[in-house]
């Protein structure tokens, strides 16, 4: 529209908003030039004509004609998607990977295993104090995910855990069970904890010291 409330005497601007436009284009009908420079991740089967991913590269190679602005004219290029390169996968972790956290993350041997490449594997074990035998983890072959995770299972790590210190009220019988000793009451109970560092430590809990019962403050008077 012009607006007539003007009294300039100069030209008014129109006011307008633009139309949406789409460009429709039938790739069977049209055709496009290939670029001076091969783009990276694609080569063209000389055969054939087919464009493929090159090596290092993974997935199904599209070709399609787009319309592009240069200057003030609209051009036809050729553009090529589906061939994202090959990656490794992400470093594992192990608690995080299997939503298991009965075990501190220190617990599990992860060496080695930092950027595997597609295809290729490596050895998750556990860490003293745990023992277990290692497993085998795989980044999946032809990964182009770099957030991919290894596929493993967890390896079975135990815990060590020698006998505690000796410790007065305690006494261990011949099957290597804890008790209270006389003159103590409880339930005896061996700890061997681990923290988020791997450090050990193994104590002992629940057995106390018998002691007899203080006196009844009674009125003198009475009794």
């Amino acid at each position: 529209t012009c607006d007539k409330s003007g009294s300039s005497g100069g030209e008014a601007d129109l006011t307008f908003e633009l139309p949406q436009c789409e460009i429709l284009l039938d790739q069977s009908r049209i055709s496009c030039p290939n670029p001076e420079v091969r783009p990276q991740g694609f080569e063209q089967v000389q055969t054939t004509g087919e464009w493929v991913c090159s090596e290092g590269y993974y997935g199904v190679a599209v070709r399609t004609c787009v319309m592009e602005t240069e200057g003030d004219s609209c051009m036809l290029k050729a553009k090529f998607e589906g061939c994202p390169p090959l990656t490794s996968c992400r470093t594992p972790d192990p608690p995080e990977d299997h939503q298991v956290f009965d075990m501190p993350r220190c617990g599990y041997n992860t060496d080695g295993c930092d950027a595997v490449e597609e295809g290729s594997s490596c050895a998750i074990g556990c860490n003293y104090p745990y023992v277990g035998d290692p497993v085998i983890a795989t980044c999946p072959p032809n990964n182009v995910d770099p957030n991919q995770s290894l596929q493993y299972d967890l390896p079975n790590c135990r815990k060590i855990c020698p006998a505690p210190k000796a410790e007065e009220g305690y006494e261990q019988d011949k099957d290597g069970e804890w008790h209270c000793m006389d003159q103590y009451a409880g339930i005896a109970v061996k700890n061997c904890d681990v923290d988020e560092n791997c450090t050990r430590s193994v104590y002992l809990t629940g057995c106390s010291k018998l002691s007899p019962c203080a006196a009844p403050v009674l009125d003198p008077c009475k009794y």
